[in-house]
């Protein structure tokens, strides 16, 4: 008779729990558009690396670029910013099966700044829009972005 200890069954559950579905990196050439309060717009276009973490307890969505940064997930604990930079953050999750969609606000408690991310990505299409208000005491930066993603890792059959 095999004896299983209560504890190596709870380290395989928290292991299945939180076991990424694996990631998706995606390559995406995106136009972008930054407006700021009394500066010129500053428009160009940028080859970007997305990655979109899924597990069974959150999903993130990544955008490393020069230009264009953000990050969006469906657990606060996991956004941008949380409490111990002083603020709150609340996520909307609307992703489905066709699409991921999640966006991200963080507002100020004891830090004196404001921001909205919202990534969306249509699995069909590849395409991308992304959307990023950021507002503190005297400064304001609307980044708004879109164009068409493709698999980096074309071995996956998920997009």
């Amino acid at each position: 008779m095999i004896k299983i200890k209560p504890l190596i069954l709870l380290a395989l559950f928290s292991y299945s729990l939180f076991a990424e579905a694996g990631d998706v990196k995606l390559s995406c050439e995106l136009t972008y558009k930054k407006s700021f309060l009394s500066v010129p717009d500053e428009v160009g276009r940028e080859r970007v690396t997305v990655t979109i973490s899924d597990s069974r307890i959150y999903r993130s969505i990544t955008i490393d670029g020069m230009n264009i940064v953000g990050v969006v997930s469906s657990n606060a604990v996991n956004g941008m910013s949380g409490e111990a930079f002083g603020s709150a953050n609340s996520f909307t999750d609307l992703s489905t099966s066709n699409g991921w969609d999640i966006t991200t606000s963080t507002t100020p408690r004891v830090t004196k700044f404001k921001q909205t991310t919202n990534i969306s990505i249509d699995r069909n299409t590849g395409n991308l829009n992304f959307y990023q208000d950021y507002e503190e005491s005297n400064y304001r930066s609307i980044t708004k972005a879109s164009g068409t993603c493709s698999k980096v890792d074309t071995s996956k059959k998920v997009f």
